[in-house]
């Protein structure tokens, strides 16, 4: 893969700099590191958000929304919802106003696949298979 070299202010502005190559390979190695990326920061955040290494249920956090009436999965729906918020705005905005570590637009992307795991994690414990969120959630009954 062929990779931008971007010269410091202390090497010469002559130097060739050669673009990225945005090819199916690139994509393969990008998504693979991606995906590896948010593998681990998933996992450290599910252990902080559960509870600590103590805790074996991985989805407390969410479980703990039946306590105020709500349907574990809701509450997933719920904070993927506060993430689209945000990247309305961003759409909206050019930027967020918000823009700490953690807080990018490339963080609210990975949270969302995160929680789309979380999502996918409770529908198979439920049921114990893959099913279609539309099965489970009827907010008409």
């Amino acid at each position: 893969m062929t990779k931008t070299i971007s010269p410091s202010k202390s090497e010469s502005s002559s130097q060739t700099l050669v673009p990225p190559c945005y090819d199916k390979q690139w994509w393969d190695e990008f998504r693979e590191n991606e995906v590896a990326e948010i593998l681990a920061l998933t996992k450290e955040k599910n252990s902080d958000y559960t509870g600590g290494k103590s805790c074996d249920n991985p989805f407390a956090n969410f479980d703990g929304s039946t306590e105020f009436g709500t349907d574990p999965i809701v509450g997933v729906a719920i904070r993927m919802q506060d993430k689209f918020q945000r990247l309305k705005a961003f759409c909206k905005d050019g930027e967020l106003a918000v823009r700490t570590k953690g807080d990018s637009v490339r963080d609210i992307y990975r949270d969302l696949i995160g929680y789309s795991l979380i999502s996918l994690g409770m529908l198979e414990r439920e049921n114990g298979q893959p099913v279609d969120i539309c099965d489970t959630i009827n907010p008409y009954d």
